[in-house]
């Protein structure tokens, strides 16, 4: 993977879709920064990700949108069953509280 090139980075031009094609993989990615597009960029490209969140409104807000693979959204009641029927159809991107992680 190439390095992060920051020297690209403008007000224009801050979201990572811009910078990189994918987040660095065997890792755990803390983008610190809202509005960067890092859960966008987890979201659109075809790898599996698990991406966690620390409320709801985060969720519900990425739910109204359409992304080209199909993403689980884990809070409230949803059962690891519901999770594991996802998983076993090929699903292969989950957003999850912090919460909801022990599911």
């Amino acid at each position: 993977m190439t390095p992060l090139d920051l020297n690209h980075a403008t007000i224009e031009n801050r979201h990572l879709s811009n910078l990189i094609e994918d987040l660095p993989t065997d890792c755990f990615f803390n983008k610190v920064l809202c509005g960067a597009g890092g859960t966008h960029l987890a979201l659109v490209n075809p790898n599996p990700y698990v991406i966690l969140v620390p409320t709801t409104d985060l969720i519900i807000s990425k739910r109204e949108k359409t992304y080209p693979t199909e993403v689980m959204y884990v809070f409230g009641n949803i059962t690891v069953a519901t999770i594991t029927e996802y998983l076993n159809s090929g699903g292969n991107k989950i957003m999850s509280t912090y919460h909801s992680l022990p599911k």
